[in-house]
């Protein structure tokens, strides 16, 4: 019995010597939004280099809004002088902020009378 090796391919493929480069044109310049927002870019890295807790109420604001168009609605502890509400942002102007209040439904605040805004869950 002869025995064999497995050395050898086992399908050869002809391929001509003369190969040539395709001629069709390639694209030459394009387009890109990354250099457009680069002041944007730097305010969230600036932003996200931070915990939540050390964030400016406006910041933490845009945080919640940015999130919440990009990923998830984020519930939220906010307190207005000494009313505390719970619940998701819905809206946010310059001057106030509309949130979906678990108990009390929907409420607009005025952004300058929070004194404090933190996470509660996701």
């Amino acid at each position: 019995m002869k025995k064999t090796y497995a050395n050898e391919p086992l399908l050869y493929v002809l391929q001509p010597d003369s190969m040539t480069l395709p001629k069709c044109h390639m694209q030459a310049a394009y387009n890109s939004s990354f250099h457009q927002n680069n002041e944007e870019t730097r305010a969230i890295t600036n932003v996200a280099s931070r915990s939540f807790k050390q964030l400016s109420i406006q910041e933490k604001i845009a945080y919640i809004v940015r999130a919440r168009r990009h990923l998830l609605q984020l519930k939220c502890k906010i307190t207005v002088a000494e009313i505390t509400h719970i619940g998701t942002i819905i809206n946010h102007d310059a001057k106030s902020l509309t949130i979906i209040d678990q108990t009390k439904g929907r409420r607009t605040v005025n952004v300058q009378q929070i004194t404090n805004i933190e996470l509660v869950s996701l």
